[in-house]
């Protein structure tokens, strides 16, 4: 006769009991990640600003701001509920959202120089003494800059995730294992 340990009574209990560390972590991270994503909507106006200048560069940033989301939104619950086509939704994603950056990349040189031009116009009308050499260093820094950190956390967070389902499993497998003996 096998013991029944009782079913823990808070959701923060149940919450701990049911999930390891890092995968639990990651499960809040990509909760808040969400609720971020979904600000980024009120920013849809911006790419499709870009289509008449730079069709590739408006397109990636449309692809980011509506399709990711869905994919994310999706592999979120399924992780919750611990589906196995959560992962495979959630790599996706960010594969998708990789492809988008890098498009974003080689495609953006139009709309860097745009933005450029803009922040030139915006300091000469507010007697700003900003040299267009400085505006286009300082454009091309922090643009390429934001395009590498986008790229290096779509990677990270692709590998703690299937680093994190894969030890989730293994948890499972013995604790079920557990409960059967």
């Amino acid at each position: 006769m096998t013991k029944r340990q009782p079913t823990p009574s808070t959701p923060f209990v149940r919450f701990k009991a049911n999930y390891i560390p890092l995968y639990r972590t990651l499960l809040v991270l990509s909760s808040f990640a969400v609720l971020t994503s979904l600000a980024s909507l009120t920013n849809v106006r911006t790419p499709l600003s870009h289509i008449g200048a730079d069709l590739f560069y408006a397109s990636s940033g449309l692809i980011t701001i509506l399709v990711v989301p869905v994919f994310m939104i999706s592999s979120l619950i399924l992780l919750w509920h611990k589906h196995p086509f959560g992962i495979r939704l959630r790599l996706i994603g960010y594969l998708i959202s990789t492809i988008a950056t890098v498009l974003g990349f080689f495609t953006s040189k139009e709309t860097l120089h745009t933005v450029i031009q803009r922040t030139i116009e915006t300091s000469k009308q507010t007697q700003g003494n900003l040299s267009p050499e400085v505006a286009a260093n300082i454009g091309e820094t922090s643009f390429y800059g934001a395009l590498y950190i986008a790229l290096a956390t779509n990677v990270i967070f692709a590998l703690l995730w299937w680093r994190a389902w894969k030890r989730q499993v293994r948890a499972d497998k013995k604790k079920q294992q557990k409960e059967q003996e």
